[in-house]
């Protein structure tokens, strides 16, 4: 008992438990790293799959330009119904003036009967 109490046995008693903690947490790394590694080249292979094919890709640009194409007709077809309310308007106040030149005109005939 009195050998545990010198220094010297303090002192590697101490080193010794270092190393022992050192070596569990060094150990505790490399599992962690061992797992995440696992983990790692499980989503590569899981992504891979994931990924598009270029029948995919071609098909999705085709559907692209064909929805553009679409709002290109949609936009044109709203611009001629815009224009054709304005044509209704002008045509019906057209004919409102018609009217009423009409209904002066005979007024001023029947003024000067």
């Amino acid at each position: 008992s009195l050998e545990k109490e010198t220094p010297q046995y303090v002192v590697d008693n101490t080193n010794v438990e270092q190393i022992f903690r050192n070596r569990e947490r060094l150990d505790k790394l490399r599992d962690d790293i061992r797992r995440k590694t696992q983990k790692l080249a499980e989503l590569k292979s899981v992504y891979k799959f994931m990924k598009p094919a270029p029948e995919d890709l071609a098909m999705a640009s085709k559907r692209e330009a064909h929805i553009k194409e679409l709002n290109m007709k949609l936009l044109t077809l709203n611009t001629r119904q815009i224009e054709a309310e304005e044509n209704k308007r002008n045509y019906e106040l057209n004919i409102l003036r018609m009217k009423d030149e009409r209904l002066e005109l005979s007024k001023k005939i029947e003024s000067l009967r």
